[in-house]
């Protein structure tokens, strides 16, 4: 049985093994959160604000890593209990471990067909936990919870039941409602955040309409990027930064720190542009916009020989996947060092 358990691994490992190997990657990143912070962990949403920097600093340390373009922004460690150590620690582990356990019990002191039947959807919930991010959607996090409360259930006697169901039904009412009036608000603004990037137009910039919502949405790291951007891209430098910085905290990524890079080079700080390059480009190794970027850099600021040395090495710089930007990088590289 355990040889066909290894041997089914290895077979699926081998099917798409590049996309297997950016799983080790972030596993191993994963675990350099955990073990900063193994009881507690970071907090709640803290794997997105975080994660990158330690997928940087990795890279940093191994220049040379085989890992280098497979790597590209992660928002998810594709393992919800990895996702839950590294925010709530090895406490919220054992305490999800015990919950499982409790609902193992509940199904052997009842094993009916409907106990079966709930025991087997949380069997292929947790299977899929391992592999990808099932509870990021409310449904399937609505079907586990059901599941589990129905498993609890199976194991009382039918008068305990009953309290229990009258009991925790009221409670769900209440939780429902609060928590429906909390989405209908949410779903509100979003939905009108979403009006203004359809509508909006270079003649008509969105700015009055992202001031109108930041209030109801600076929580939300997407609209704070997007309002960023926006008024990067109005040439209002100095608020994207604030509103960068903002988002920075919830959501770290590549295309923030690029965001935030451009407009340090905008304000002409060109210290801090090239320390944003420098770490989007540690972030995802493989991309070449930060490098092309870090060129411009360093002409700007008098370096030729760093730029021609980053120049001639972004013209042997291997494509991962090949567009039409990149090639055209390549070709100003290479006409740059004389290829």
């Amino acid at each position: 049985m355990a040889a066909t358990a290894v041997s089914v691994a290895a077979g699926l490992y081998f099917i798409k093994k590049e996309s297997a190997d950016g799983r080790l990657l972030i596993g191993r990143c994963t675990w350099e959160m955990i073990r900063e912070k193994p009881l507690t962990g970071h907090g709640y949403r803290c794997f997105e604000a975080g994660y990158m920097l330690r997928q940087a600093r990795y890279f940093e340390r191994n220049p040379e890593s085989g890992f280098a373009p497979l790597a590209d922004n992660v928002k998810h460690p594709f393992n919800e209990f990895l996702l839950l150590t590294a925010e709530f620690g090895a406490v919220a582990l054992l305490l999800t471990a015990l919950w499982i356990a409790s609902l193992i019990r509940a199904y052997r002191k009842n094993p009916n067909d409907e106990s079966h039947t709930l025991a087997t959807a949380l069997s292929a919930a947790a299977a899929l936990c391992c592999f990808s991010y099932p509870l990021s959607y409310p449904f399937t996090g609505s079907i586990v919870a059901l599941a589990a409360g129905g498993l609890t259930a199976q194991s009382r006697r039918s008068c305990e039941r009953f309290r229990a169901r009258r009991a925790s039904g009221i409670l769900a009412a209440l939780s429902s409602a609060a928590l429906l009036g909390f989405a209908a608000k949410e779903m509100y603004y979003e939905n009108r955040w979403h009006r203004v990037q359809k509508t909006a137009s270079s003649d008509r910039p969105p700015l009055p309409e992202y001031e109108r919502l930041y209030p109801f949405l600076d929580k939300n790291a997407y609209f704070l990027y997007n309002y960023a951007a926006e008024l990067n891209d109005a040439g209002e430098a100095d608020k994207s930064l604030e509103a960068a910085t903002a988002c920075e905290k919830m959501l770290n990524d590549y295309d923030v720190q690029m965001l935030k890079a451009d407009a340090h080079k905008k304000r002409r700080d060109f210290r801090r542009a090239e320390a944003c390059y420098l770490l989007a480009s540690r972030m995802c190794p493989g991309r070449f916009m930060p490098l092309y970027e870090l060129v411009n850099v360093y002409d700007s600021t008098n370096r030729p020989d760093r730029a021609q040395a980053l120049a001639a090495e972004i013209a042997d710089k291997p494509v991962k996947i090949p567009s039409g930007l990149v090639s055209a990088i390549k070709i100003k590289m290479r006409e740059r060092v004389g290829d």
